[in-house]
């Protein structure tokens, strides 16, 4: 009954951050022009986009939010010529967290597809994958384990995945920024110890 109260708070914390977030960003840039209902051009040919995630976990609330964990997602993508509505790119994402008696590093890199439908006046639905090749650092001190006698650990794995990720994209009047407000679905853990997480980012067109 406690781990279902703490997967509850949990979740409630996700979603209420990430509706903070998502309005603070969408709010100003974002806003509509009265009497247009017509769907912006997409001019921009590239973009660059930057996600910079906490993540609220179980953990978190069993320590008194003393724990957060950070992950950060570097990204490229280009539209295509023959399909202006598919892009194609690349994704680096790294995760860290250090703890008092363990630490965790994890890298990800591969390619990110990404298809938008459904364009409206300055937003659109999308759908992204990202096949990847991960690798894992453990760090993990067993002599600060109380009563534990055992050496430290030190585990280094490559291991591969995918993540499946709809969402929404709200776009300046300019086409010059976008905020990506989305869910992702994939076949390894994310750092709130699930296999999906809400995620949201902030891109550059040019």
């Amino acid at each position: 009954m406690t781990n279902y109260k703490m997967q509850t708070k949990s979740t409630i914390l996700s979603i209420f951050l990430f509706a903070i977030i998502s309005l603070i960003s969408t709010q100003e840039i974002f806003c509509q022009e009265e009497g247009n209902t017509e769907p912006t051009p997409i001019e921009k040919k590239h973009a660059i986009g930057v996600q910079f995630n906490p993540y609220w976990s179980d953990y978190i609330i069993s320590a008194n939010f003393e724990r957060i964990d950070w992950n950060i997602a570097l990204r490229y993508t280009s539209r295509q010529a023959y399909h202006t509505k598919f892009s194609m790119g690349s994704e680096g994402n790294f995760y860290w967290y250090y703890g008092y008696y363990y630490r965790v590093r994890t890298f990800r890199f591969g390619p990110l597809f990404r298809y938008e439908f459904l364009n409206f006046k300055r937003l659109s639905l999308f759908v992204e994958t990202s096949p990847s090749i991960n690798y894992d650092v453990v760090k993990y001190d067993q002599n600060k384990v109380p009563g534990s006698s055992k050496p430290f650990v030190d585990s280094k794995k490559f291991s591969g995945g995918i993540y499946l990720s709809p969402g929404l994209s709200f776009r300046s009047r300019n086409d010059r920024l976008s905020v990506d407000i989305s869910y992702k679905a994939a076949t390894y853990y994310f750092a709130n110890g699930k296999k999906h997480v809400p995620s949201f980012k902030i891109n550059y067109h040019f």
